[in-house]
């Protein structure tokens, strides 16, 4: 069975995909100055708080690549399963130090009663092509930093399964958002197909733990760090928890764990990294693995407050900061 029981109805998003691993590939220019005179408007959100000022980097990225057909590369190799969690678009977005190229693919199955023209909206920051079993359909080509822009694309579909596949790229730089929509808008009665390696029931089964997991608390300075999951598992699984935060240092750790029950134990807050970071918790059961990612704060108890509150500061940082340039001018001299 391929059967998510999801009906396409108008405007019914595609939420389901598999996706491969994000190609990143330096981008690098001579320095130059950065043009255009200063907006304050934006800083009361006028426009979404679109930012209408570009970085060289983007000017001569999309003098080369806007309103163009993208340049479609790579192979598709799905590693990773996208579940929406009741968001409308696949959204890999994220932080980029340094000017990137970014591409991906992902793939999807519509299933359709019957043979008959379809219309559906693509929809994207950067560029996207859509192919249907191989056969390019459409693409857009906006190139505009983390400002959506779409397309309607007309697509044939057969009767029975179909196989779409978007390809999409941009240009990262800084905070990006990397990723696309596609909507239905009209055609033969369809439904989300089931694009995974799995059955529909062990997909419904991950679905439905990861979207009601959360923190037992909102924050932690001591004690048992630990997931509640309401709908429990009806068996084991492994869970493996990536911790992660900004900036230059992440401090990345990794935790392994037996997922079964209505408890996820992570262990003491004082063994966990400090400050708030995110928490990607991926689940494997019944040959399906899925993933989703939470917020967390864990504070350090800094004791008794001393009567002079610098000397606090400085030990606080230095015992238990970032291993950066603050962290260094806080610890004592040796």
């Amino acid at each position: 069975m391929t059967d998510l029981l999801h009906p396409l109805a108008p405007g019914t998003p595609l939420r389901y995909w598999r996706v491969s691993a994000v190609a990143e590939a330096r981008y690098d220019l001579p320095d130059a100055p950065m043009s255009g005179g200063m907006d304050s408007a934006f800083f009361l959100t006028r426009d979404r708080n679109f930012i209408p000022h570009e970085y060289p980097c983007r000017t001569a990225f999309a003098a080369a690549r806007r309103g163009r057909r993208p340049d479609v590369r790579g192979t598709p190799v799905f590693t990773r399963n996208w579940l929406p969690f009741g968001a409308p678009s696949l959204d890999l977005s994220g932080f980029w130090f340094r000017p990137t190229r970014l591409a991906a693919w992902a793939e999807t199955l519509v299933l359709a009663e019957a043979a008959g023209p379809a219309r559906l909206r693509l929809a994207t920051c950067g560029g996207a092509v859509l192919f249907r079993d191989g056969t390019e359909a459409g693409h857009l080509a906006p190139y505009t930093r983390n400002r959506e822009a779409g397309t309607e694309i007309a697509l044939p579909l057969a009767a029975g399964e179909n196989r779409l596949r978007v390809f999409f790229d941009d240009l990262a730089e800084r905070d990006t958002r990397f990723g696309f929509r596609l909507d239905w808008l009209s055609g033969p009665p369809a439904r989300q197909g089931n694009p995974f390696d799995a059955p529909p029931s062990a997909v419904e089964r991950l679905e439905s733990a990861l979207g009601s997991m959360h923190f037992e608390a909102p924050a932690y300075t001591t004690g048992e760090v630990a997931l509640a999951l309401p709908l429990a598992l009806d068996g084991p699984a492994r869970a493996t928890i990536e911790i992660e935060g900004e900036g230059i240092h992440p401090r990345h750790v990794t935790l392994v764990r037996e997922a079964a029950g209505n408890r996820l134990p992570l262990g003491p807050a004082e063994s966990l990294p400090p400050d708030f970071r995110r928490y990607t918790v991926t689940l494997e059961a019944a040959g399906f693995t899925a993933s989703r990612t939470l917020g967390l704060e864990i504070a350090r108890d800094p004791g008794p407050p001393p009567p002079d509150r610098i000397a606090e500061a400085l030990a606080t940082a230095a015992a238990t900061g970032e291993p950066d340039p603050t962290t260094a001018l806080a610890r004592p001299r040796r």
